[in-house]
């Protein structure tokens, strides 16, 4: 076992310095052809949906004017890319955006199943597990995407939506070793670990984030004369 692992252990290291080494020279390469940081090229939305799909979800989905945010909290089993869904629990109950939002939980995977295992908000809602197209349709539905560095993140952003990402402090070269813009995505933003495996920092600046995107709505004034 412990051989497996130590092989395992090099085997990750070596995909993480391949991917850092290609992004580099990704990145050279459009430099070498006179682009300037954040000038390469973009792709444009490549992921055509069914109008009536799309319109369908929509209908599901958006109950109510308030600001809708899908969630996704993990990527594989034992990801160091995971968060988790309890560390999230306060930011989705509203200590991080005014308590008017509501919460979609986009996560397709095993990991779903910590919707089981704790008390959840009434603002965290969750349409099963679903197929590609109809979970892009729900995202579709959505105002902002909050995700860890999976491949539903990559999914939110070739749609054109606006993604936050959540990364650990190593992370895919994708996602730059620093800034909080990506170059490729431009309506993705990056919450960096300050510290490998330490997600404090990036739910501090997520609560942060959400209060100024989706203010708490002002109280409405009482009557002049009201008691």
């Amino acid at each position: 076992t412990l051989v497996v692992v130590e092989i395992g252990g090099l085997a990750r290291y070596t995909r993480r310095a391949m991917l850092e080494g290609l992004g580099q020279d990704f990145v050279r390469t459009a430099h070498a052809k006179g682009l300037a940081p954040l000038r390469v090229p973009l792709p444009a939305p490549c992921f055509p949906l069914p109008a009536d799909l799309v319109a369908d979800w929509r209908r599901v989905v958006r109950r109510s004017d308030r600001p809708h945010i899908g969630l996704v909290w993990a990527g594989d089993a034992q990801d160091p890319r995971s968060i988790g869904l309890a560390p999230l629990l306060p930011v989705i109950a509203g200590d991080g955006a005014g308590g008017g939002t509501v919460f979609i939980a986009l996560q397709n995977n095993v990991a779903k199943a910590e919707l089981l295992g704790c008390s959840l908000p009434d603002n965290l809602q969750d349409f099963g597990l679903q197929g590609l197209p109809n979970l892009a349709a729900i995202m579709m539905a959505c105002d902002l995407i909050v995700s860890v560095d999976c491949g539903l993140a990559h999914l939110a952003c070739t749609l054109g939506l606006e993604c936050w990402v959540m990364v650990q402090r190593h992370c895919d070269w994708r996602w730059h070793l620093e800034g909080d813009r990506c170059d490729w995505y431009p309506r993705a933003r990056v919450f960096r670990q300050a510290g490998q495996g330490d997600w404090s920092a990036v739910i501090g600046a997520l609560e942060d984030a959400l209060r100024l995107r989706f203010p708490a709505p002002a109280p409405i004034p009482a009557p002049a004369g009201a008691p």
